[in-house]
């Protein structure tokens, strides 16, 4: 999203008020690079400085990189061997795996694709962070805890994301991924569906805030309430259908039912 140049993304209002992770670590875990992009080099390397890159002379372990004129080498955290960019001008020309000892190419690839596999991070750091933060928010019995102790074993527990501030110091949300450049188009009634949308978080709250099994964190943790997230509108150019949609006629086929049945063995 970050580097998007076009494209329509849609997001219900529902969606868009759950906090993210901080996009330091999506982009700290992601690259998706392929032969023929353009890129920015400066402000790749900012990127990656932004989300703890290291920039050396000579790259040897992870979460390294050097750039030597139109060469840019980097060993990103998730991946097994560290990545040869190869430029003309600024478009990449080639990608080669190297040998970090040997410093030697070893072959040529199309296409770079990693990304988190969550939302989260399960390593030793991220573990340690859960931990601390959750005995300092919870008062129960670790032992009875089976959230804590999956996390513990580096189990990724059913629902964990919703525990995304006891990972992170700061989270994110949906427009802090978005390019500078993009346009919102706000159809329907988007107060009342987030008012309606948060008094099912808070009642929600009331009912297992006191379960000592599975504690929750507060609705504001996990969630952003509507009208700050209409604030943030205010950041971007903004298209807003005053009237039902339908009555515009834009050339567009009609949207596929995209809720799901509960009721259906497979929703």
């Amino acid at each position: 999203l970050p580097e998007l140049s076009h494209g329509i993304l849609v997001v219900p209002i529902t969606t868009a008020l759950h906090r993210l992770a901080p996009t330091r670590f999506l982009l700290g875990s992601s690259l998706v690079l392929d032969v023929g992009q353009t890129i920015d080099v400066e402000q790749m390397r900012t990127r990656l400085e932004a989300t703890g890159y290291r920039c050396v002379d000579t790259v040897y372990e992870h979460g390294e990189f050097a750039v030597r004129g139109s060469v840019i080498d980097l060993f990103p955290m998730g991946s097994k061997q560290p990545f040869r960019i190869d430029l003309w001008d600024d478009e990449i020309e080639t990608l080669r795996l190297f040998d970090p000892e040997t410093q030697l190419s070893q072959g040529k690839i199309d296409e770079i694709r990693l990304l988190p596999g969550r939302e989260y991070p399960l390593d030793e750091t991220g573990i340690t962070r859960f931990r601390n933060a959750f005995r300092d928010r919870f008062d129960v019995d670790l032992r009875q805890a089976p959230l804590y102790q999956d996390v513990s074993e580096g189990i990724a527990s059913p629902g964990l994301e919703y525990y995304l501030a006891l990972f992170f110091d700061e989270l994110n949300s949906v427009f802090d991924y978005l390019p500078d450049s993009a346009t919102l188009c706000r159809l329907g009634r988007l107060k009342d569906a987030g008012d309606s949308f948060w008094l099912d978080i808070v009642s929600r709250f009331d009912e297992r805030q006191f379960d000592r099994q599975r504690p929750i964190l507060n609705p504001d943790e996990s969630f952003i309430q509507i009208d700050e997230l209409l604030r943030e509108f205010k950041r971007f150019r903004e298209i807003e259908f005053k009237q039902d949609p339908s009555a515009y006629s834009l050339g567009s086929s009609p949207l596929p039912t995209l809720s799901s049945d509960s009721s259906l063995k497979m929703p």
